[in-house]
């Protein structure tokens, strides 16, 4: 096979804990149609997840058939990644009536925005605090409930989309039907959407 056309990238001498950043960073910056041939180690499957996970769609993957070396030709086949479909909310609602916290997260590396499905438990809450340095928006999914503000209180149900200020004081009670809801915003480089300090109702 000829290789005139082909990069190459030996992960032989890569520790396993780094060959799949180190393979993603070459992809990224390889041209669309062109091919990048991986050779060893001999378990790549860590590194083919994270290939689906970031480029559904948007790569080809053919092992090649050497005796003496494990190689895989990874091709690109597109530009950019591909919009697709990452969850369905209608699919992510609990069975239990005491789940409180993140149902889903938006899991791609390589993403400038955060995305959390938030599901609390039936009459609780999280506790009023200062949001981050960033605007999020929010859209009830399903149940209600109500947000807290500086200045009072606004009641929650499905279908509302909420605006969110960056820094601005905010906290949620759940109905006693609970309320689950999808949060977006840039991304942060440090925690979670969940904020640390909570307060349960009594």
């Amino acid at each position: 096979m000829s290789r005139k056309s082909e990069a190459i990238l030996d992960l032989r001498e890569v520790s396993a804990s780094e060959h799949v950043a180190l393979a993603l960073t070459h992809y990224k910056h390889l041209p669309k149609g062109d091919k990048l041939v991986l050779q060893g180690p001999s378990d790549l499957t860590a590194l083919r997840a994270a290939l689906e996970r970031e480029h559904p769609g948007a790569y080809s993957w053919q092992i090649l058939e050497d005796e003496q070396l494990v190689e895989v030709e990874l091709g690109k086949l597109t530009s950019h990644p591909l919009p697709r479909v990452v969850h369905n909310t209608r699919a992510s609602r609990s069975e239990s009536d005491t789940f409180n916290g993140a149902r889903w997260r938006l899991d791609p590396v390589d993403r400038d925005l955060d995305a959390n499905v938030i599901e609390l438990a039936p009459e609780s809450s999280i506790g009023e605090h200062l949001g981050p340095e960033l605007d999020v928006l929010i859209h009830v999914i399903s149940g209600t409930g109500q947000l807290h503000t500086e200045t009072g209180t606004v009641d929650l149900a499905a279908g509302d989309v909420l605006y969110l200020p960056a820094r601005s004081s905010r906290g949620f009670t759940a109905s006693t039907e609970g309320l689950r809801y999808l949060s977006v915003h840039q991304r942060k480089r440090t925690g979670g959407l969940m904020p640390t300090r909570r307060r349960e109702t009594s």
